[in-house]
């Protein structure tokens, strides 16, 4: 398995392979009262890593983590998505991945600072550039926005 753990709950999972055959997956744990999004790497040689925590809200914390994405690039770099909900709002973020490195701190995309953030994508190329979308409210229409990571 990708992961051993009693958990509550596991929110969308999802993978991404590079060009050599490694792999990123990401997911939205439950355990009692933390919420997490967490992610794993498959290495073609080695198999799968130890399952590492990217977000977590603690057990006092308000919200929910849903809507995990990732992409990763043929060098073995990735980029992570992921939206936070905390009534009456809710937040994308991303973490991105470079080989050799580890995992950035997570960062807010969201443009504004109201409304619900839903349904985060990603893409990543070849040079390690990334692309998100994400649909944005802004209390009154909805909107697509996107972010960019050089």
């Amino acid at each position: 398995p990708i992961a051993e753990d009693e958990l509550d709950s596991v929110q969308v999972p999802q993978i991404s392979m590079d060009g050599a055959g490694n792999a990123f997956a990401i997911w939205g744990p439950r355990k009692g009262q933390v919420r997490s999004i967490v992610v794993n790497r498959f290495d073609l040689e080695s198999g799968w890593g130890t399952p590492e925590p990217l977000f977590e809200l603690g057990q006092f914390e308000s919200g929910f983590i849903n809507d995990p994405n990732i992409a990763a690039d043929s060098k073995g770099n990735a980029l992570a998505v992921w939206v936070r909900n905390e009534e009456p709002r809710s937040e994308a973020y991303a973490s991105r991945y470079v080989l050799g490195v580890g995992w950035s701190e997570p960062e807010t995309l969201s443009e504004i600072s109201t409304g619900e953030t839903r349904s985060p994508t990603v893409g990543i190329d070849s040079l390690g550039r990334g692309l998100t979308t994400r649909s944005q409210s802004d209390g009154s229409r909805r909107n697509i926005w996107s972010g960019r990571f050089d």
